[in-house]
């Protein structure tokens, strides 16, 4: 498949299929159809660790680079690469950690984390809050196209529907479709939605809103934030989509 090349794109890059499926109808109709791309990594690329001589920012890299080349793009054709993670609680003091060798993989609630032992989630912490804050620090990827973190805690059910435990793919896939029915007709509603506190930060900058969702001895990251509304609130006031 090729991409029309005659308006530059805003390429989205989200973890999983059902975050495309929620998100992509809106934005589309709340910027412009032609300009606005998906691309679900299908893992979270924050919480793996990175081979030797490999870093996170190399691994973006790489993916834009491979959705470039796939959709016989220029690097030029792509104005922004919008990359929105989910914190998954990264950034909570080690009191808000605790194991359970009954619980399979991670079980959070607003307040902590449970994983099979405390260090396992204190491990993933580590360098999920490392990446992710390196990716907030960047300005650039793959050839020198623009690139902006985004955040969404704890994930995007909880941003879109206020759910704060883990949700089955099969119920991602069900909240998406009564996300895009909601939202489908009435971009307006969404934007407003997006920018109201909560979800939304309580602050207006990316700096500032990274600072808020990582501030130490803070639960902020496993509490209802997203600094979405940031970008499209610029996009929009400026017409550039």
């Amino acid at each position: 498949m090729t991409l029309p090349t005659t308006k530059k794109v805003l390429l989205f890059l989200v973890e999983g299929p059902s975050d495309a499926a929620a998100l992509e109808h809106v934005m589309q109709q709340l910027l412009n159809p032609a300009k606005i791309r998906f691309h679900a990594l299908r893992a979270d690329i924050t919480a793996m660790r990175q081979p030797a001589g490999r870093s996170i920012k190399t691994a973006v890299n790489g993916v834009v680079r491979k959705f470039v080349k796939e959709y016989h793009l220029r690097p030029q054709d792509i104005a922004m690469v919008a990359h929105l993670m989910d914190t998954d609680g990264t950034f909570v003091p080690p009191s808000a950690v605790h194991g359970d060798s009954s619980v399979q993989g991670f079980r959070y609630t607003e307040t902590d984390i449970t994983g099979p032992t405390a260090q396992a989630v204190l491990d993933r912490n580590s360098t999920k809050a490392r990446q992710m804050l390196t990716l907030a620090g960047m300005t650039q990827t793959y050839s020198k196209i623009p690139y902006q973190a985004l955040f969404c805690s704890r994930n995007l059910e909880h941003v879109l529907h206020n759910i704060s435990r883990e949700c089955t793919p099969e119920e991602k896939m069900a909240l998406s479709d009564q996300f895009h029915d909601r939202f489908a007709a009435s971009p307006q509603d969404f934007l407003r939605f997006i920018s109201t506190v909560p979800p939304a930060v309580p602050v207006d900058d990316f700096t500032s809103s990274w600072r808020y969702i990582s501030a130490p001895d803070s639960l902020h990251s496993l509490q209802r934030n997203c600094n979405l509304h940031i970008l499209l609130r610029r996009l929009t006031d400026d017409k550039q989509f």
